[in-house]
């Protein structure tokens, strides 16, 4: 495994899953850090472009087929359903050479203080008597949008909140946020549509995009398995990333080190445990829960009960942030995918198990990918106690 480092050499543009047509009165946006699709065509073209593939040739290759062998291979291995083989883990920002973590939505601040989230005492709701996640801290604020370094989430994953300081890195800098804590700044561009004919302005065609300008120490850093040495980028080589043929910098070193899971211990003949979603994770049908998970009622409690990985688990309660829409772009049709709904990054899930799986949890579970689009590193599970 190797860590793929892309750096900003300008703005960088990443659409958001909201429409931008002729006619609405509508701003279109940037996500940051991009999604595993976006990095995983960036993969694809540092690939083509170290092999000396002419990149309109591959694309005409794709839809019409190949007369070149070695194109023709290359073709096969990148349409195929896994990708041939080259598996994406992220991808995460990163500040100087620490990669962050979105930190778990729950940890949260209240009063100067951190603490995390625990199921509460059952409450009768529409999902039945759930015990869903509580705090005595009035005033708490759970940390959305917020990232942490490896040491932090291995701490974090461990119960312990007395190394986090007194800001997290956040994804945009806000007007009455800290700035100096910020990976990115939002840039507002305005263009206007141009006719080739006359090389005059088309009226009425103004656009307005709002672009990232990551901070001079920041990047974005995915972890690749997989790929042939030989097909390997050697030294930095400029690219371009996303929309409007942005520049980044590519640089390939060793992969990080990412945080270890604690140890769990079995209290009662069953042991507790957190799951948390590195990376945003789709399962079957757009459900908040992977496939084969059913509620079950017990002692007057609700839980959610199925088998993960090959071990019985059961779900007692969850704190899930808003479903994200994540598209890019079909490389065999020539279009862009069709926008899904995922749970984000962050998401956590409070589960238990019989004691006697307590170590094939961590074993199967810690850095394990669930759910769909696992091999462009969607659905990264991270093991944690409560």
């Amino acid at each position: 495994m190797r860590l793929w480092r892309f750096e900003a050499l300008d703005t960088l543009f990443f659409r958001d899953g909201r429409p931008f047509e002729v006619g609405d009165n509508f701003v279109a946006a940037s996500d940051y850090p991009p999604s595993g699709f976006t990095l995983q065509g960036a993969v694809r073209t540092a690939i083509l472009q170290h092999l000396g593939v002419d990149l309109t040739r591959f694309a005409l290759a794709v839809r019409q087929g190949a007369d070149d062998p070695f194109i023709a291979r290359l073709v096969d291995v990148f349409l195929r359903a896994d990708a041939g083989g080259i598996a994406l883990t992220g991808p995460f920002p990163m500040v100087g050479d620490d990669l962050l973590l979105p930190a778990p939505l729950d940890l949260y601040r209240a009063g100067g203080q951190w603490g995390l989230l625990r199921p509460g005492e059952p409450v009768p709701c529409d999902l039945g008597c759930v015990a869903l996640p509580s705090a005595d801290a009035p005033g708490l604020k759970v940390q959305e949008g917020k990232w942490v370094t490896a040491g932090q989430m291995e701490r974090l994953l461990a119960g312990r909140t007395d190394v986090l300081g007194e800001a997290l890195w956040s994804t945009v800098a806000e007007e009455d946020a800290d700035g100096d804590h910020a990976l990115v700044y939002r840039e507002s561009r305005v263009g206007i549509a141009r006719s080739v004919a006359s090389r005059t302005t088309r009226e009425s065609m103004l656009t307005t995009t709002t672009h990232t300008r990551p901070r001079c120490n920041s990047a974005i850093g995915v972890i690749v398995s997989g790929v042939p040495e030989e097909w390997v980028p050697q030294g930095p080589v400029a690219q371009q990333l996303g929309g409007e043929g942005r520049l980044a910098r590519l640089s390939v070193g060793p992969a990080p080190a990412l945080p270890q899971a604690p140890e769990l211990r079995p209290v009662g003949g069953r042991v507790r445990f957190r799951l948390i979603l590195a990376t945003p994770a789709r399962f079957g049908g757009g459900s908040w829960l992977p496939p084969g998970f059913a509620p079950h009622t017990e002692s007057g409690r609700t839980c959610w009960v199925g088998d993960l990985e090959g071990l019985p688990v059961a779900v007692h309660s969850a704190c899930l942030g808003k479903q994200v829409q994540i598209g890019g772009w079909d490389l065999a049709h020539g279009r862009p995918r069709p926008l899904r709904a995922y749970l984000p990054a962050g998401s956590v899930y409070f589960c238990e198990a019989p004691a006697a799986y307590a170590a094939d949890v961590v074993t199967k579970l810690h850095h394990r990918k669930i759910g769909e689009d696992t091999i462009h590193g969607f659905g990264h599970l991270l093991v944690g106690t409560w």
